[in-house]
């Protein structure tokens, strides 16, 4: 008699078996969620306050394991704060002008009313670079167009 040890040539043992579907289910694990909650922090015109609001509220709906920090004051103020590394996402300003001062990288016109144009862009320092686009794009969305509009601004 030969001697056995226990497991045929050419399968794997239980301990190797064992392994690959532990291995398996911590990839399909970290996978599936496990994502850090996020706040998405914006600063805002005043004059933004009812629409923003209302496209927060549309934008936790679209990222349920996100939420949305607004604050809302004086364009030339919120710019100051953003300029000084105040931990914001995305700004929004009621003129050009603060939207320099704030150091934002890029912005764009997003909207008009009677009293000038409104500029959008992620802040110099975000720490959620993605959601921020994320947010800009539903802004600028159909979506985001529809609620300006009904909000009195002209969506540009």
């Amino acid at each position: 008699m030969g001697h056995r040890s226990g497991h045929r040539a050419g399968r794997p043992s239980s301990l190797a078996r064992t392994f690959a579907v532990v291995l398996a289910l911590v990839l399909v694990a970290s996978a599936c969620g496990g994502k850090e909650r996020q706040t998405l922090t914006v600063f805002a015109a005043a004059s933004l306050t009812g629409p923003f609001t209302s496209l927060g509220r549309t934008f936790e709906a679209l990222h349920p394991q996100d939420s949305v920090r607004f604050t809302f004051g004086d364009s030339d103020a919120l710019a100051q704060q953003v300029a000084r590394g105040a931990g914001v996402d995305v700004f929004a300003a009621a003129s050009a002008s603060a939207m320099r001062r704030s150091g934002a990288p890029a912005s764009r016109v997003f909207a008009r009313d009677g009293r000038g144009d409104y500029l959008i862009g992620s802040a110099p320092e975000t720490a959620h670079l993605v959601l921020a686009r994320e947010f800009i794009d539903l802004v600028l969305s159909d979506e985001g167009r529809r609620v300006l509009a009904a909000a009195g601004f002209t969506p540009v």
